[in-house]
């Protein structure tokens, strides 16, 4: 996504005390999809979907296309530019959900190289023994694995909406972390602008009271005023260090 990284790289030289986060799930489109002996589905996606879709169109001149043929997982994420986390997650919902437009290909080993090589869309050995090789099974997507167009899709549905599981993760202890600070700073600063001065056990007690709902610990609070002091949103009285003074 080479648009993105161009416009975060213009965000942060205007803004120095913004950070910019893309909510990749957001975006949706409508993909028409043919398969098969000409079928055509019309595929709503969101936006990463379609971008990964895309990535096997069998079109040379499609931008980023890598000719329909199989694609391993290393080389998908080099052609789109996805994290690798999100791409798991795009990839399942497309090659292991209810609607597979996608196959996975998971890496064959033990006795698949001494039989011969095997297909990437039917599984059968060529050279030796002509038979099924099993490979090893797992509900997740694994960076090992290799993807190709499923050629067989198919679907009683003309119009079908392919889901994908939530990329906000509220449950993420990391995301849990900076969104309480955030907070903590926000009611700090609204209290500050009120009061205007203020010493330290009153701003604690007072921001305990307004965020009550996950109630933080006072030593957070601590380091949540030394970085609003730092960007200089507060200041310490000359007189008195425990009292904090609004800086507007």
């Amino acid at each position: 996504l080479k648009c993105t990284q161009v416009y975060k790289e213009y965000y942060d030289v205007k803004t120095s005390k913004r950070r910019l986060a893309w909510s990749y799930g957001q975006g949706n489109c409508n993909v028409k999809g043919t398969f098969g002996k000409g079928k055509v589905f019309e595929l709503q996606v969101t936006t990463l979907q379609a971008i990964v879709m895309l990535a096997f169109n069998k079109d040379p001149l499609c931008p980023g296309g890598l000719a329909g043929a199989p694609i391993s997982f290393v080389a998908l994420q080099e052609s789109v530019s996805i994290p690798e986390d999100v791409l798991k997650r795009v990839l399942h919902s497309l090659a292991c959900g209810k609607f597979k437009v996608l196959k996975r290909i998971p890496q064959v080993t033990g006795g698949a190289a001494d039989s011969g090589k095997v297909s990437a869309f039917d599984g059968e050995a060529e050279g030796g023994e002509n038979k099924k090789e099993k490979a090893p099974q797992s509900k997740g997507v694994l960076v090992t694995d290799t993807y190709a167009f499923n050629d067989q899709f198919t679907c009683p549905m003309r119009k079908i909406r392919i889901p994908m599981s939530l990329l906000e993760e509220s449950h993420n202890p990391k995301r849990v972390e900076e969104d309480r600070s955030i907070a903590i700073e926000a009611a700090i600063v609204r209290i500050m602008k009120a009061r205007l001065t203020l010493s330290h056990q009153q701003l604690v007690a007072e921001v305990l009271s307004q965020l009550s709902f996950f109630r933080p610990d006072p030593k957070v609070i601590k380091r949540r005023i030394e970085a609003l002091i730092d960007r200089e949103y507060l200041e310490r009285d000359q007189e008195n260090q425990n009292t904090y003074k609004y800086m507007a």
